[in-house]
């Protein structure tokens, strides 16, 4: 009966890149199941030691914090169907840790998993740039490539959040793949292909997050050397390639974001009254809907600065009359929406000054704690796994990159995404303190 759990608890972890990409209702299931199993395996193997953890005591913290403020709130139903649940994240990533500190080969099967996977969204994706649909039928409308998610264009979002893992995962099994091809062509053909997509998918914030990774990674030493370099050069001409012969793309991650930055710094609202005012945001870089959502959050905040009004209930406060932000373009109401689509302002708006300053603290921390270890990889000889944590940091940095629009804070599906990494995260630091060398 235990050998069963075990295994069918690996096989959920195993399979998980699979479900990511059919969609929230198969991804939040098997998250589930690998909740329960967890908390089983836990006292069938008499392994509450995971529990003993600073991560799991700080995120045990912000999960009553949470709760609490729901408790609180306007809309108590409402708010709980964020925070209620919110712990089977935290069982999640330590259920991650908990696998990969049974056996590496775990960590090698969830390998070839997310590169089977990922190897195919890219094929499918290029498969519907050429031929103006994908495998699934899914057509190609300008400026967005959104391969196999269809609709739901979000195509830059998944290849660029996920990228940083799948990088590191084929640095520590290096070994393994020189067997059958160089690691490096691996690698950098990965890198290459992403960023194309990456572009074509027209998601901006997505693009961005593939320049960070391609900054650390030149940043870091490691033995791909020169490749870096090359691949590198070799991105920057493709990409203008694209967009010279197709410059829609151009126009909506370059001209647009150029655009936004110098000649949009004055943005003329009208209030509820129908009385016109001027708002000046300097260097504005984002659209003038994201801004309408800001200003509003701003005002939400001012009168709720230090617990915030409540997870979830964005969606509703910002309908009061107070807050609506009009915008004389087309006259809607720009500034309401289910969420303000950035993780620092929905936090401040719906956790207060103490929810923001939490993942505020948690960002600097990740973010020197990054810049150590790659300065330490030019100090001193490094290995596999110091270079897989490097890259997982990398991951978790782009996640808490404050300066760029981003999705619910709450929502299932990018949750999953946020805590692979620190489980990873977890038994890297887990490997590193005990010396532990790899066994595949």
């Amino acid at each position: 009966m235990n050998k069963f759990l075990l295994n069918f608890h690996t096989c959920l972890f195993v399979l998980l890149p699979i479900t990511l990409i059919t969609g929230p209702f198969l991804s939040d299931l098997n998250l589930i199941l690998f909740n329960i199993i967890f908390l089983i395996n836990i006292f069938v193997f008499k392994r509450t030691d995971l529990l003993k953890n600073n991560i799991f005591r700080i995120f045990i913290i912000w999960y009553f914090y949470i709760l609490i403020l729901s408790f609180f709130s306007d809309d108590i139903y409402l708010s709980l169907q964020s925070s209620l649940f919110y712990f089977r994240f935290v069982l999640f990533f330590l259920g991650v840790y908990f696998i990969l500190q049974i056996s590496n080969k775990n960590l090698f099967y969830f390998f070839l998993t997310s590169l089977i996977v990922f190897l195919f969204v890219i094929i499918d994706a290029f498969y519907q740039f050429f031929f103006l649909f994908d495998f699934f039928g899914y057509e190609y409308t300008r400026y967005r490539l959104s391969g196999l998610f269809g609709d739901e264009k979000i195509l830059g979002s998944y290849l660029s959040r996920l990228l940083p893992l799948i990088l590191g995962l084929i640095f520590f099994n290096r070994e393994y793949i020189n067997k059958f091809i160089n690691y490096e062509i691996v690698f950098n053909t990965l890198l290459f292909l992403s960023g194309i997509l990456i572009y074509l998918s027209g998601e901006r914030t997505a693009f961005f997050y593939f320049f960070i990774i391609i900054i650390f990674t030149i940043l870091l030493k490691h033995n791909l050397k020169f490749y870096k370099y090359l691949f590198s050069f070799a991105i920057i001409s493709i990409i203008l390639f694209f967009s010279f012969f197709y410059s829609f793309n151009k126009e909506r991650i370059i001209d647009e974001t150029t655009n936004q930055i110098f000649k949009m710094n004055t943005q003329k609202f009208v209030n509820s009254e129908g009385e016109p005012y001027n708002v000046a945001i300097p260097y504005a870089i984002f659209s003038i809907q994201h801004q309408a959502l800001y200003i509003t959050s701003i005002e939400i905040i001012k009168d709720n600065i230090l617990f915030g009004i409540g997870p979830k209930l964005f969606r509703e406060t910002c309908k009061k009359e107070k807050y609506q932000t009009f915008h004389p373009y087309d006259g809607s109401i720009n500034g309401c929406q289910t969420h303000p689509h950035n993780t620092y302002i929905q936090i401040f708006t719906e956790t207060g000054i103490i929810g923001f300053t939490f993942l505020t603290c948690i960002f600097i921390f990740i973010f020197f704690f990054l810049l150590k270890n790659i300065y330490g990889t030019w100090q001193k000889s490094y290995t596999d796994n110091q270079i897989l944590e490097i890259y997982l940091l990398i991951g978790i940095f782009i996640t808490l990159w404050p300066l760029v629009p981003s999705g619910n804070v709450f929502n299932n599906w990018l949750n999953i995404i946020y805590y692979i990494p620190l489980g990873f995260l977890l038994n890297s630091r887990y490997r590193l303190s005990n010396h532990t060398d790899k066994n595949l």
